[in-house]
């Protein structure tokens, strides 16, 4: 959390978007109360029908495991594959 990822995702997806390349952001499981899928459409101003929302939200901004023990939550990796 907090490294950088969504920013770097951004300039990514910026950059496929010049190209003309149809690309998708996607991020399954969301951490943490601010919404990447929100910064996403703010950095690269890319149309909302080429980001999708996460799978699953988790409140606490850590790791997907530590926040689904802190919620007393789980993760169906089947859910994730579809």
């Amino acid at each position: 959390t907090g490294v950088g990822k969504t920013i770097t995702a951004s300039l990514i997806l910026t950059a496929a978007h010049y190209a003309q390349r149809e690309v998708n952001y996607f991020k399954p499981i969301q951490t943490g109360d601010e919404s990447d899928c929100a910064l996403i459409r703010e950095l690269t101003g890319i149309n909302n029908n080429y980001i999708k929302n996460p799978i699953y939200s988790l409140k606490l901004a850590a790791s997907p495991y530590q926040a689904t023990l802190h919620e007393q939550r789980s993760i169906n990796p089947s859910t994730l594959l579809k």
